[in-house]
């Protein structure tokens, strides 16, 4: 009976131990997927970057096959609702700037009694993707008319980022 009872709570303690301790971080940041014999898909979960009257999440879906491109998506949150937009830039401290050619609106849902979530999503080269990780000090810019908005990474962004980087950008092809 103890050697069942001592048993049983060793079972829940490791239960509890992988429950509590089992998740790294990286399991907040990203997510693979086995694609049939050609490589991985890595998701790369959204990062929320806050601008001085706005906020934006970012994220990625990469295959890590030579040459492939990745799907940028990203959302606006904002007291108004775009469409559309001039421009969508990230660029970095290593003076590295990516540039999507098209982006493409998804959809402008009202979040809020007075923020508008504005999605888009767009295709950029893997190599694009791997030098903008190259340096985790990000400046994201949104243009549309005459309305700018500016991003800019966190400490908590640049932590994230560098282990982006290290886990998932490092191993592509």
């Amino acid at each position: 009976m103890r050697i069942r009872l001592l048993l049983g709570v060793v079972f829940m303690t490791m239960i509890a131990g992988c429950a509590v301790f089992g998740g790294a971080k990286s399991d907040k940041l990203y997510r693979s997927f086995y694609l049939d014999g050609n490589g991985l898909r890595y998701f790369i979960k959204p990062i929320e970057f806050k601008g001085e009257n706005a906020d934006l999440t970012i994220d990625f879906n990469i295959e890590s096959n030579k040459g492939d491109t990745a799907v940028l998506n990203f959302s606006i949150f904002h007291e108004k609702p775009f469409k559309e937009l001039d421009s969508f830039t990230i660029s970095n401290s290593n003076k590295t700037t990516v540039k999507p050619d098209e982006i493409e609106s998804l959809f402008v849902e009202l979040k809020s009694q007075d923020i508008y979530q504005s999605r888009f999503t767009s295709k950029i080269p893997n190599t694009d993707i791997k030098e903008i990780f190259q340096n985790e000090n990000w400046v994201i810019e949104v243009v549309k008319s005459n309305t700018s908005l500016k991003f800019e990474s966190s400490r908590s962004n640049q932590k994230d980022i560098k282990l982006i980087n290290k886990a998932v950008i490092q191993l592509l092809d």
